[in-house]
């Protein structure tokens, strides 16, 4: 399931009063979701200050398959992954066709074409390259049926857990027009069901717009304190405040100082794998 939210979100919108639907595609598994009251609740994390300023490097376009294997495609690409697709993307532009599995193997510097052939079949099974198990370069890639743009996965979202700064940070294939174009995002995946009641899932990502600011309102990753982010709600209040409000009845709002509070994006997206 995958379903955007407009790239501006603010109190007072269009949005404003209509109903959280869900509608599946007639044939596959995907299905959108309106966004109307769609908030975050309790979920925080650590995230290292720095996660914040590599998600704001831009990633190239990758291919997407077809709607009935949006399971698999779904899967993000780690960073060895995504090395070997833009290798094999660059070879078939310059020489007009696809390596050799040893032409793949010196340039990576592996010993076994073994590997070569682990990484590609990762590659196959999720849908970034098709190709031929009886011909030498028959490496391509499928034809564009909807453009997708690899983002940054930079963490999980989970209530109170900690996570750390990784160095081979994973890709995450999301549609092109789930983001909006000329501004940077990034991919955070979900843990825990306090949103569950929002219809936010254990295993979802959301997709985040790398922003310093937000209206009233707007769905947010705040940088509470320097150290704790956590996604919710942002509102001003009188007294020079602010309110991060959950979704989760049980759990109160946290009002913070306007100062102790930085916005490190606003959510424009979910996606849900089956």
């Amino acid at each position: 399931m995958r379903s955007s939210m407009p790239g501006s979100l603010t109190a007072g919108s269009s949005t404003t009063g209509s109903s959280t639907t869900e509608s599946l595609t007639a044939g596959s598994s995907a299905a959108r979701i309106g966004h109307a009251g769609l908030c975050f609740g309790q979920d925080s994390v650590t995230i290292i200050r720095s996660l914040f300023g590599r998600a704001r490097r831009r990633f190239p376009s990758s291919p997407r398959r077809s709607a009935s294997q949006d399971k698999e495609r779904a899967m993000p690409l780690t960073k060895r992954q995504k090395q070997i697709l833009d290798f094999l993307k660059e070879f078939i532009d310059e020489h007009g066709y696809a390596p050799s599995f040893d032409e793949i193997r010196a340039a990576f510097g592996y010993t076994s074409l073994a590997t070569v052939h682990e990484h590609l079949s990762n590659l196959q099974r999720k849908g970034y390259i098709r190709r031929s198990y009886r011909e030498s370069r028959s490496v391509e890639f499928p034809p564009d049926e909807e453009p997708t743009v690899a983002l940054p996965l930079l963490g999980t979202v989970a209530a109170g857990m900690p996570i750390e700064a990784v160095e081979d940070t994973e890709s995450f294939a999301v549609p092109g027009d789930m983001i909006r174009k000329g501004f940077e995002h990034y991919v955070l995946r979900v843990s825990g069901q306090s949103m569950i009641d929002e219809h936010i899932r254990d295993g979802d990502h959301i997709i985040v717009n790398a922003r310093e600011t937000a209206e009233d309102g707007e769905m947010v990753i705040a940088l509470v304190g320097d150290e704790a982010a956590t996604v919710k709600k942002l509102y001003r209040e009188p007294g020079n405040k602010i309110r991060l409000q959950p979704a989760n009845e049980n759990v109160p709002p946290l009002i913070e100082p306007a100062a102790n509070v930085r916005v490190q994006g606003v959510v424009v997206g979910l996606i849900r794998s089956y």
